[in-house]
Order: structure tokens, then sequence, then C-alpha cells
């Protein structure tokens, strides 16, 4: 796989997606569009996305999911669930790309008795369930497509059943959980294995696939509490005595027989599965609950192992000084860890880059556009450098403000050396180089895209960074700086359309 595009790539499954797609194929572009860039129901749009980006995989994860609501928002759910994905089939057509549309157990009735089979006749009890079926069909119209019918889900980046049930035994004294629907657990993790290993293949068609074994809600609930540790009690209930706005199948256990007969390996037993989900959960919790205790004085967060997260003038902007653990042989300092970087908002590593400046490189004020906009974390490995960051971001309350922060490598002699600079999404990013073969590195949360890349004269009146004071205090004259052509010509504010989007905002206030 080279060019992978994931709907709700940000959503329980699609997450998973993305992170099994990377893991196997590091060096592949992955396009992960949220549904404010991509409309599903927008023909016109998912076209030109798919046709520009060229995906040889898409992995349709997105869909409307609100069971019970879709009763009363029937033309939404099927606008969504089959006008969507009759868009993404065709697209896909336009570019050859492989087709995985994600179905549902609810296709079904839940009268057989007995496993349903890939080729059973569905018959949908809710309208969440047509819809689904019915986007079986979009899908299957084009000849390079996997539909993988599925049941339970639940995954780490989303609202599931498992989270739902553990967050209620906190806080109620006995828990009723419905006991005569019988279905099998599905771990996102699980899954997303077994799609990307399907989409490697050309063995189109549909396919049943969930964790092997089966039980009910009741069951599902008694054993995550289980293994949470929680002491609260749960019981039984009948579907009759819970009424709910949509019908649900009582036995929908999928046959499993066609994955494992074309070679796939089954995914592992549901206990198995719901172990490591729940052993997974009480790690974030820990995790989180770290992170939220991790404040010290005056803004400043520290973090369990040491970094800490200083903030600046700037809303959301921090500089960040890792530990450092060394003596005289040398030194030791992560430079980047997941989860801390993550309650600051920053999304995760696409890149990883670096840049070679001499002294008096000026580099203006530049950044992308939205949806490819970028947060970064930068910092400095020889030489030294001058980082000048603004917020752009109209709705901030430090909008068109700037901070400038020195960022040299760490020396164990010298006071707030090795500090790097976290820039947010919606900022502007510049930097004066103030020595000869000066390495800028820095990671970054989102793909660089040529045409998206904009910014503003690095000398804009309206954000007045006192170059002047900088070029004083670091011994640069102006005769020194170079600029490159494209920083040259970058317009001001006032000509810019993120000038104008603010002025239109203040006439609204």
């Amino acid at each position: 796989m080279e060019r992978v595009l994931i709907t709700g790539g940000t959503g329980q499954l699609g997450y998973d997606v993305y992170k099994e797609v990377e893991k196997r194929y590091p060096n592949a572009k992955i396009l992960l569009p949220n549904r404010d860039y991509l409309d599903l129901t927008n023909y016109t749009l998912v076209d030109a996305i798919i046709e520009n980006f060229k995906p040889d995989v898409v992995f349709h994860c997105a869909a409307y999911t609100a069971v019970d609501k879709a009763e009363s928002e029937k033309d939404l759910c099927l606008e969504t669930n089959v006008r969507g994905t009759y868009n993404i089939a065709s697209a896909c057509s336009r570019v050859e790309a492989k087709l995985v549309y994600i179905s549902t157990d609810y296709v079904f009735d839940g009268t057989k008795g007995e496993p349903y089979v890939e080729e059973d006749k569905p018959n949908p009890l809710n309208e969440y369930g047509k819809s689904k079926f019915y986007g079986e069909k979009q899908a299957l119209s084009y000849s390079k497509s996997f539909v993988v019918r599925t049941s339970w889900v639940f995954g780490l980046n989303g609202k599931n059943f498992i989270k739902t049930i553990i967050n209620a035994a906190k806080t109620k004294k006995e828990l009723t959980v419905v006991a005569d629907q019988v279905g099998s657990p599905t771990y996102t993790k699980d899954l997303a294995k077994f799609l990307v290993s399907l989409a490697e293949t050309d063995k189109y068609g549909i396919y049943h696939a969930h964790n092997e074994g089966y039980t009910s809600w009741y069951g599902l609930a008694k054993y995550a509490l289980e293994l949470y540790g929680s002491k609260t009690p749960v019981k039984e209930i009948a579907t009759k005595d819970y009424p709910q706005a949509a019908k649900r199948p009582l036995y929908n256990v999928l046959s499993t027989d066609k994955l494992k007969e074309n070679g796939f390996e089954p995914l592992q037993d549901w206990h198995k599965a719901v172990e490591q989900y729940v052993y997974e959960l009480m790690y974030e919790e820990e995790k989180n609950k770290q992170i939220e205790e991790a404040y010290g004085v005056n803004g400043e967060i520290i973090f369990p192992n040491g970094t800490r997260a200083i903030p600046t003038n700037l809303v959301d902007c921090y500089i960040i000084e890792p530990r450092v653990f060394g003596d005289d042989r040398g030194y030791y300092s992560p430079d980047y860890q997941d989860d801390y970087m993550k309650s600051l908002g920053f999304a995760r590593v696409i890149q990883d880059s670096e840049s070679l400046s001499k002294r008096g490189v000026l580099r203006g004020i530049h950044f992308q556009k939205y949806p490819f906009d970028q947060a970064k974390i930068v910092r400095v490995v020889s030489g030294a450098v001058v980082d000048v960051v603004v917020d752009l971001r109209v709705d901030s309350p430090t909008f068109l403000q700037y901070t400038s922060v020195l960022l040299t490598p760490y020396d164990k002699d010298l006071p707030q050396s090795g500090r790097q600079l976290y820039v947010p999404r919606g900022f502007g990013h510049g930097f004066l180089c103030l020595e000869d073969n000066t390495l800028f590195k820095y990671f970054i949360d989102n793909y660089y895209k040529p045409s998206m890349e904009s910014g503003l004269a690095w000398n804009d009146p309206l954000i007045n960074i006192n170059w002047d004071e900088i070029f004083a205090t670091y011994c640069i004259s102006k005769d020194e700086i170079t600029l490159s052509e494209k920083d040259e010509k970058r317009p001001f504010l006032e000509s810019s359309p993120e000038y104008f989007n603010y002025k239109k905002l203040e006439m609204k206030k």
C-alpha cells in the first residue's frame, strides 16, 4: 500500500486501521479526512478528494451509527450510509482503488437460531441495519470491493458498551443489562489487522469478522467489570423490559468460516480481547490521572518523567524542557513522548524533518492552510536559532500576538539550553539562524502539501515583531539577513484572506 484513505480515521475503528497501516507500511501516504473536510453526501467533494489523492486502498469506516436515533433520523441515516457509500464507491472506481466497506450484524433479524453465513439473506429490523444493508449494495456494485460485517465493536478511541458500563459502575449501586441478546464482541485492534490483511489481497466479496466465540450483553458486562475490579452488582434483564426506539435482533452470531477458508487468521477469542482492552483502559486512566495531576506553579506542567511544559504568552504554545540524565560521559534526554505531547494538543508524529541553515538566514512566517494545518515540536541539534511564532487563530485571545524563543543544543553548563518549542495548529512559524551549520529539527503532525502552503510578510506591521531588538540582542546586522524569494513575496495581513476573515468575525460580534 502506497496511498491509503481512511474515512472516519479519527474514530474508534478508523484510528486502529490507521495505526495498523502505519505499522505495516511506514512509508505510505495516509489521508484521514474528518467530517468537516469530507462530507460523504457531497459527490463532487468526495470525487475531487479521491481523484486528487489517488489512493490505492480506501477503508470506509465512517458511518451514521446512532442506532436508536436513526429511527427518527431515517433520512439522515440513509443519506450518510447509502448515498455516502455510493459516492465513495463511484470515486474509487474512477481511480481503481480497492474499497473496504464496514457493515454490521444488524443486517440480519436474529431469528435463524445458528450463526449467519455470508450467503444468508439479510432482513434488518431497524433503520440503521437497513441503511448498512443498502450501503453494502452500493459497495458491491464496484468490482474491487470488500464488505466486512462485524458486531459489538469496542476500541480505545471512541464510545462503546464496555466503556459505558465501566463508567456507569463507578456511580451506580446496581446495573441492569440485557441478557437475551447474543452476539460476538469485536476489538478494533484485532479487526483492523484483518481489514489490512484483506486489503492486501484480491479476494473481494463479503466477509464476517469478529473475535471468536459469543456471549450476551450481560455476559460481556460481567466479564469486563470483573477484569476492571468493580464490585458493582449486575442484574439480568430481558429485552422486552428494556424499551429502546430501535428493535434489536436476539441471536446475531456471525459465522467466520469463510474468513478461515480464505487463509486468514481468525481473530483471537473474545475473552482475551476484552482482557487486553480493559487493561488498556486502566492504563489510559492512570496515565490521564498523572497528566491531570502534573501541573506545577505558574501554569507549568511537570509530567511524570520530569519533562516540563512552560507556558508562553501565547495560548496553547509551550516551551518544552525535557528532563536530562547524564554525567561527565554524556547525557540522555527523551525528546518526544507521545502521551504527554497529546495532552498539549499534538496529534501524532507524521513526519520527522530537519533543515540546515547558515548564520543570518531568516525564515518568514509560514504555515499550511486547513485541513493540512500542522502542529510542530521544534528543536536545535547544533548551532542556535531564535524561533518566532505568531497566533493566527481568529478566535484566540492572543490572535496576532507573537513570542520569540532562543533554541540551542543541550549544554550542561548553560541554563535553558536544550529547550524545544511546541507550535500548535493555527500558528505561523519562522526563525532567525544565529550560527553557521545550524541543524534545526522538528516533529510534524500532518503531511506537507505544497499547494496548501501559505505565509505572511516577516515584517508585517500588524504583528509588529521587534526584529530590530532581536538583531541587536544577537549581534546580527540587517546586511547579514538572507531571505528566500518566496519569503520576500509573502503578503501583508491587510491583503490576506486570514485578515479579511478576522474583520468579518469582528463585525459579527
